[in-house]
């Protein structure tokens, strides 16, 4: 009884330490460390902070619907609806936040 005991501790154990994920974001070290929350990081930089206030406007979407390819009608392929986004949406490379204010 004690045997079996231990077997499903140890089967307990070896199933946990396969259960953790690990990866490593970057190869190597970084040639170098600048905090942006700083004044000296982004005067380092010579990064500036801008913001802007957003603002909820409405936008057209497609509900969810049935279609050939979607039979969980998980995708946005049923009929045309309103709904709430979010402007401006900064995320490209290339927006340009130039009329933000500094902050």
């Amino acid at each position: 009884m004690k045997n079996i005991i231990k077997i499903i501790f140890l089967t307990f154990l070896t199933i946990n330490a396969f259960a953790q994920e690990s990866r490593e974001l970057a190869i190597g070290q970084p040639n170098a460390i600048v905090d942006l929350r700083t004044h000296e990081g982004t005067a380092l930089l010579k990064a500036t902070w801008r913001s802007q206030n957003a603002e909820v406007i409405k936008a057209k979407f497609n509900a969810p619907g049935a279609s050939d390819a979607d039979p969980l009608l998980l995708y946005p392929t049923g009929k045309n609806i309103i709904t709430n986004d979010i402007t401006p949406k900064a995320g490209a490379a290339d927006f340009n936040d130039s009329k933000w204010g500094a902050t």
